[in-house]
């Protein structure tokens, strides 16, 4: 005799990382459903049959996203690099499996797009913010911001007199023009030890407000007397953290201002007097 009712257990069964939803007759849920604590008329027609119900799962746990570069600065979000920053994105998840994971800028503008993983290249100096989406196929999502700092120095020497040219006389004013990227928190320039004097010295240590992207102008007189026709090169070093940047722009000099000056008084037309 069939019985005409089949009681199913109460109980709810446990699965880390997982929602239970009820009962199926087919393991994949294709079959009839099931709820528990319910009592189930005509569950079978064959007498002394044996009756297999699959617990039902959802995935509920949300993929783990893991972002390293060229470098990880650790206990913070970032990835930093000199002049470019090699990203690596990805995701991974223990239940149903990654269905994408999505690169988006600050902007909410999408930069690269893959399955479980992205790799590229941040080459613009400066500051940003990413943002990593990752979804399964469960639905879960996972979402995740950091920022790339890629640091840059960049300098020049220029005549303050002409700004295209960097032939200075002595007595000229000059101005050291410096281009900083990625959060920059220190410069340093250097002259050579003959520009130097008592009363004078061009050498300076800046300490700077941290900015994504920053600049700096640092003038300069070309000494009177001491300093040889010659091309010099000036050192500036830029710092974060443990990470430094130099840059070594040029200038020549040649000649000298009261050469100049008595030139002029050579070529002055002469007063007459009657």
């Amino acid at each position: 005799m069939i019985p005409s009712y089949l009681y199913i257990w109460e109980e709810i069964p446990l699965r880390t990382g997982y929602l239970f939803v009820g009962w199926n007759t087919k393991v994949n849920g294709s079959g009839e459903s099931y709820n528990p604590g319910v009592n189930v008329r005509n569950l079978t027609d064959i007498n002394n049959a044996t009756i297999t119900l699959y617990a039902q799962w959802i995935d509920i746990i949300s993929p783990v996203i893991t972002i390293t570069g060229t470098e990880m600065v650790l206990g913070v979000e970032t990835v930093e690099g000199i002049n470019n920053v090699s990203l690596n994105v990805s995701a991974s998840d223990n239940g149903t499996g990654i269905l994408s994971i999505v690169l988006s800028d600050s902007a909410g503008k999408e930069v690269a797009r893959g399955r479980d993983s992205i790799s590229c290249y941040v080459t613009t100096n400066g500051t940003f913010t990413y943002t990593v989406t990752a979804t399964d196929n469960a639905g879960n999502v996972s979402t995740k911001s950091f920022t790339v700092n890629i640091l840059s120095l960049n300098a020049d020497i220029v005549n303050a007199n002409n700004l295209s040219s960097t032939v200075f006389v002595r007595g000229d004013r000059g101005l050291l023009r410096i281009n900083v990227s990625g959060q920059i928190e220190r410069l340093e320039i250097v002259f050579p030890a003959i520009f130097i004097t008592q009363e004078l010295s061009p050498n300076i240590t800046i300490t700077l407000i941290p900015k994504s992207t920053d600049t700096y102008n640092h003038e300069f007189i070309i000494p009177l007397q001491n300093i040889p026709d010659n091309t010099y090169t000036v050192t500036v070093k830029a710092t974060r953290g443990s990470k430094v940047l130099t840059s070594s722009p040029t200038f020549t000099v040649n000649g000298s201002v009261l050469n100049q000056i008595k030139n002029v008084i050579k070529t002055y037309p002469k007063t007459k007097w009657n």
